[in-house]
């Protein structure tokens, strides 16, 4: 039963929270405060700017775990709303991973699994029988790390990862970098594996791909993240730090899964110890106490190995356990890091990220260390070894940013940057037609949606000029805006691409104006995919302009 009582909802023996009636005006600081204690028995905290939280505790004798209601966060671009509020549901607390760096494994119970494998890894993956469990969804996701030859670290970094789920196979890849790398890239990108991989999402408006009913919507976020979001649950986010160009990549699991998953992320089952074991169980942690760090490295490199998935475009390298991997340096060779200033930021409670360091709600020195593991191993010489660290160190300050901006206790970013010196990449680059904004819409006036908004929540990025509007990741003049196509993909003005099989042309010829052309295609020629886009190979294309037809 739930009785409505002026702006405040009230639920059997509990205050629920919480919408205003007009769910368009937002609360005031002394509302939130009156709705966040008033009949709560202390089952509300104030968790974030126009927001409450509620926890109260689960039936433990359906679930075996004694576990808290899910975080109910109630603000959507500062504002609470009646439809989200009111559809209050008692679940697990979800279990998040990431990587991150060159790589640093984040595991869902909050440790940290620092392994520099050059090949394919099991990420995470679903580890139960499905005869018991037939709730529950299968899925595994897999990484390929690489290095990257314009790094002189030569260290590995993520580069694609792989989801198999719904009995569809999908790839994430990095998206398009800037001519020079000047500006800021293309959004990532999305394929779809059917004879071959079929780039499927490129950024534009969001789309969903269905099979036998099962569904993923794949949209693009405010930070130009690529989000996979699955129908039971599972939020995996795939993007570019914005200062080091490299890639990281979050997953969210629901709750449910708790003790059911496995791979480099853990289990999600609250124990921190059995994180540290290899695939077939055998527990190596008692190697973490060790005071050398060649040992403890070898127990990273023993958990990373243990989840290698052979494939075979790879190389022969990367078909076994023992294969290619870079080696840091042991604590001996590094160069007296211990004292570099560069990753202080992070733990120090009264610098500018001190809330967050202080608080418990975010692990600050895991991050510290993944910090101080990257600066004190890269390499260069005497004249380039301080770029380098300091870009490895921006990398890492960047995450640790936004981790403590979801626990609301985030930084004014132009703060934090200037403090720490890593600005946001690309933003000002000459013929861009943009610049640093530290506190834009995030929803900015685009070719797709012309009059932007103000009223989204604010963030930092990279704004256009006066005049100018987002084309993609680009700025151009409006009159020079592309198209979207009916898929939600996004084409700057005069591209050309097929349909599936080539059984259509098309070109946006004016601003948001698509037609169909001729084929360009010449006689005896193959329609194939290429890096993901259906094309016309081994013929000899026509060189005539396209003709609409």
């Amino acid at each position: 039963m739930v009785v409505k009582m002026g702006t405040v909802w009230l639920s059997v023996g509990v205050v629920v929270l919480l919408s205003l009636l007009v769910t368009t005006e937002a609360l005031t600081q002394e509302q939130l405060d009156f709705i966040c204690s008033e009949g709560s028995s202390d089952q509300y905290y104030f968790a974030h700017p126009l927001s409450c939280k509620r926890f109260i505790q689960c039936d433990t004798s359906r679930t075996g775990f004694d576990m808290p209601c899910a975080d109910y966060n109630c603000w959507n671009q500062d504002l609470l709303t009646q439809d989200y509020c009111s559809n209050v549901d008692c679940r697990p607390e979800r279990c998040c991973c990431y990587v991150v760096g060159d790589p640093h494994y984040h595991t869902y119970d909050d440790n940290s699994i620092h392994f520099q494998g050059e090949c394919r890894y099991t990420i995470t993956e679903t580890c139960f029988d499905p005869a018991v469990h037939p709730e529950l969804t299968e899925f595994t996701i897999e990484g390929i790390n690489y290095v990257d030859p314009n790094f002189n670290t030569g260290r590995s970094w993520p580069k694609e990862i792989y989801i198999d789920v719904f009995e569809m196979k999908f790839k994430l890849d990095q998206g398009d970098p800037a001519p020079g790398l000047a500006g800021p890239s293309g959004p990532p990108k999305a394929f779809k594996f059917v004879d071959d991989w079929e780039l499927i999402f490129y950024g534009g408006g969001p789309i969903e791909v269905c099979n036998e009913g099962r569904c993923v919507s794949i949209s693009l976020n405010d930070d130009n993240f690529i989000v996979f979001e699955f129908d039971f649950g599972v939020i995996i986010d795939w993007g570019e730090h914005r200062f080091t160009r490299r890639y990281k990549v979050n997953i969210c699991i629901p709750g449910t899964y708790r003790g059911m998953l496995c791979g480099m992320c853990g289990t999600c089952n609250g124990d921190k110890d059995d994180d540290f074991s290899l695939k077939d169980g055998t527990y190596v942690g008692d190697l973490y106490d060790s005071s050398s760090w060649a040992v403890i490295q070898g127990m990273y490199d023993q958990i990373g190995e243990s989840w290698l998935v052979p494939d075979p475009s790879l190389g022969p390298e990367c078909q076994a356990p023992g294969g290619r991997r870079r080696k840091r340096q042991a604590s001996s060779e590094q160069r007296d890091c211990e004292e570099n200033i560069l990753c202080d930021v992070i733990k120090n409670v009264e610098g500018v990220f001190g809330r967050c360091a202080a608080s418990s709600l975010v692990n600050s020195e895991e991050y510290y260390v993944s910090c101080a593991i990257d600066v004190c191993s890269a390499s260069g010489d005497e004249a380039t070894l301080p770029e380098v660290q300091h870009e490895v160190a921006c990398g890492i300050i960047e995450t640790y940013a936004k981790a403590c901006e979801e626990a609301g206790l985030g930084v004014f970013p132009g703060a934090w940057r200037e403090v720490t010196d890593c600005p946001l990449h690309g933003c000002n680059a000459e013929g861009y037609n943009m610049r640093y904004n530290a506190s834009m819409t995030s929803c900015p006036a685009s070719c797709v949606n012309p009059s932007g908004s103000e009223q989204c929540a604010s963030q930092e990025g990279c704004q256009c000029l006066a005049g100018y509007v987002r084309s993609g990741h680009l700025c151009v003049p409006r009159d020079r805006c592309g198209c979207e196509d009916a898929t939600g993909g996004y084409h700057q003005l005069g591209d050309t691409w097929a349909s599936r099989n080539c059984t259509h042309w098309y070109m946006c010829v004016e601003p948001n104006q698509i037609e169909e052309i001729q084929s360009p295609c010449g006689v005896g020629s193959q329609c194939q995919l290429v890096d993901g886009l259906w094309t016309c190979t081994d013929s000899i294309k026509t060189t005539e302009p396209p003709v609409i037809v």
